[in-house]
């Protein structure tokens, strides 16, 4: 690939085989976040509806479905009486599960 010898140039990325473009605004954004050393660390990519675990704090280990109507709730469902409760889940870490 000629692209790969252009002077700057790294690599490509990639989502499953597939050449993706990222937004100019998304890397701005990174590199601003980089350029004022702001800490930060690797996240899972998570999206509602998706399985997910609670990491740290008093609720440990506890599993529901992501929900999103304006504040983060974790939906956990009891199956078995066919119920479910959200709980606000701001400031906790999670997981995909």
């Amino acid at each position: 690939m000629q692209l790969l010898h252009t002077e700057g140039v790294i690599g490509l990325i990639s989502f499953r085989g597939v050449a993706a473009s990222i937004p100019a605004k998304q890397i701005e954004d990174l590199q601003r976040l980089l350029s004022q050393k702001v800490p930060c660390a690797l996240h899972a990519f998570l999206k509602v509806g998706q399985h997910v675990r609670i990491r740290g704090g008093c609720l440990d280990g506890l599993e529901g479905i992501l929900e999103q109507h304006g504040e983060k709730n974790l939906v956990i469902s009891i199956e078995s009486i066919q119920r479910a409760v959200a709980i606000t889940i701001e400031g906790y870490e999670l997981e995909l599960i």
